[in-house]
């Protein structure tokens, strides 16, 4: 069960989310579902975040969101298996490739948004946010590691606000890799 002391972003910052195609969407959405209500948890569409912490005029930071997209061709993620964590917004993961198109790219919008590209990145889908005790945590990764899931063909990238609650961000565009 998630404890309800759980996280909240006071500032207003935003971030890039990587959206996977629809098909693997749909693969993603029924299991997604069936942990939030599991685990009594926020709900978030599928994606995988390329950078966050970003600050600034919003017109101005979906401006480079565009240029950025313009920029970057389509391309495709393999899934390497279920991570767990303690941290709130990492507490179930699939972790996905990082294929030489994923790094650039991610290089490429912390240079156009002003972000250290040297800090940690460690690619994955979110399943679930929360606080879930580590037993509960390991019991579900076992669950969740006899799944097959999808490869991910990600052709679209949006922008998102971040403030308050998780079920207060909203995602302020939507743009195509079009590069």
């Amino acid at each position: 069960m998630i404890m309800q002391n759980h996280l909240e972003r006071d500032e207003l910052r935003y971030a890039i989310w990587l959206n996977p195609d629809p098909q693997a969407q749909e693969a993603l959405l029924p299991q997604m579902t069936a942990l939030r209500q599991d685990l009594a948890g926020p709900a978030f569409p599928p994606h995988l975040t390329l950078t966050s912490g970003i600050a600034g005029i919003e017109e101005q930071l979906v401006d480079h969101l565009r240029v950025l997209a313009e920029n970057q061709a389509p391309f495709r993620l393999q899934p390497r298996g279920i991570q767990v964590s303690g941290d709130f917004f990492r507490a179930i993961t699939v972790a996905v490739d990082s294929p030489p198109q994923l790094l650039s790219f991610r290089s490429q919008a912390c240079q156009r948004f002003g972000l250290d590209a040297m800090r940690p990145f460690h690619p994955h889908l979110s399943l679930a946010y929360g606080e879930v005790d580590n037993e509960r945590l390991h019991h579900l990764r076992r669950h969740l590691e006899t799944r097959s899931w999808p490869n991910l063909h990600i052709q679209r990238c949006s922008l998102w606000r971040l403030q308050g609650p998780v079920s207060n961000w909203r995602q302020v565009a939507d743009v195509g890799l079009t590069g």
